[in-house]
């Protein structure tokens, strides 16, 4: 399954990297919790993602550092090779961002550094 910028909301007031990767973080929490993403779910464009979440601006500048915010810090992405099944994106790729086969576990760690209300069981 392909992550989609449709399934983010936009953030409001000042940005910077580490603030949109915890914006994400945050929206990517919501969805594992929700059943919409899980292990293994590919980002075809992930920097489709941090516009929605940013603007153009802030996607040109920062893309890169935004997703590799939320993989190091929260441990909820992993950047690995192309499997087949992958979702198919613009521009054929070898690897791919994905959302990682620990993020179920590590998303109740990262609601709790986050200030999130406690995930349910």
């Amino acid at each position: 399954m392909e992550l989609s910028a449709a399934e983010l909301t936009a953030l409001t007031g000042p940005v910077s990297p580490a603030l949109l990767g915890d914006g994400l973080a945050r929206q990517l929490v919501g969805l594992l919790e929700a059943g919409r993403i899980r292990s293994g779910d590919v980002l075809i464009d992930h920097v489709a993602l941090v516009t929605k979440l940013g603007g153009r601006a802030a996607a040109a500048r920062w893309a890169q550092l935004v997703i590799g915010h939320v993989a190091t810090r929260y441990g909820l992405l992993r950047y690995r090779r192309r499997r087949p099944g992958d979702p198919e994106g613009r521009r054929p790729q070898d690897h791919v961002w994905a959302v990682s086969e620990g993020a179920p576990a590590m998303a109740a760690v990262a609601a709790a550094e986050l200030g999130l209300p406690a995930l349910s069981s």
